[in-house]
């Protein structure tokens, strides 16, 4: 629950920071598989159906840190 939390909190900012829904920035369905089985890289979550590439550039690296500071250790 907190790292969904954490992606939640994250996403509503970032969507706000572009004037975007937050299913532009992180759709549902990709944070839950995020969240069932967390990417260890970039090509993992690029991977992702519905995540992508280009969701991969803008917004990986702090995916991947929130991820990593929720999970680590799991």
């Amino acid at each position: 629950q907190a790292a969904q939390d954490a992606l939640r909190s994250w996403r509503r900012k970032r969507a706000d920071e572009r004037g975007v829904p937050p299913m532009v920035v992180l759709p549902n369905h990709a944070m839950m598989l995020m969240l069932a089985g967390p990417p260890r890289d970039r090509v993992e979550l690029a991977a992702l159906p519905g995540f992508g590439p280009k969701r991969t550039e803008l917004y990986g690296e702090q995916i991947l840190e929130i991820l990593d500071r929720h999970f680590k250790g799991a």
